[in-house]
């Protein structure tokens, strides 16, 4: 989820610190979120090559 990616809109960021400390927090849940995804992602392939040795 990106908030706006125009170049025309990086001043109001500068602009109002407000802003800016939540464009750092989304960024932060952001990668949290993609950290979340990328180990499931590492769980599930782990779990899968696994029950293949099994099998």
């Amino acid at each position: 989820m990106k908030l706006f990616t125009c170049s025309e809109e990086k001043p109001l960021w500068n602009r109002s610190p407000e802003l800016r400390k939540m464009r750092i927090k989304l960024r932060r849940t952001e990668g949290r979120r993609k950290q979340v995804k990328s180990s499931n992602r590492i769980f599930f392939s782990s779990t899968i090559h696994f029950f293949i040795e099994v099998l």
